[in-house]
């Protein structure tokens, strides 16, 4: 079921969103993408969004993955929790390391651009930060 964007706002102005990410690798690096749409229009972040009501939160992040980059990859481990705080938004998403099959991404329109890094970019956002710092993986 989708919800209409008007009423989507309405339960974004009350309540915070549950939200997967996915920190994805492939030998020895990770993902990053170029979003196209708030939050964090225009800066590095990574694949994820909304959890859909009865769907396990691995099957959000695989389903995510696929929609926005095209791979496909194996669950590592749950890497933690993070309360993100937007202007447009409250999200509290658990995050995921994943290892990706390929390299070969294909983006969805939400994405304007990918790089694989092996630190991020030194303006990357105190959120995307904390993610990569807690999955162990150098920033």
């Amino acid at each position: 079921m989708w919800i209409e964007d008007a009423e989507y706002q309405r339960i974004v102005e009350q309540m915070p969103i549950p939200t997967v990410d996915a920190i994805i690798t492939f030998q020895g690096k990770y993902l990053l993408l170029k979003r196209n749409n708030p939050p964090v229009q225009g800066e590095w972040w990574l694949p994820g969004g909304r959890v859909r009501k009865g769907e396990a939160l691995e099957d959000a992040v695989k389903r995510e993955v696929k929609e926005e980059t095209g791979l496909t990859g194996r669950i590592l481990r749950q890497v933690g929790v993070i309360n993100q705080i937007f202007p447009e938004v409250h999200t509290i998403s658990v995050y995921y390391l994943v290892e990706a099959e390929s390299a070969e991404v294909t983006l969805n329109a939400e994405h304007s651009a990918y790089r694989w890094v092996t630190r991020l970019p030194k303006d990357s956002h105190p959120y995307l930060q904390t993610m990569i710092n807690t999955a162990g993986l150098p920033t």
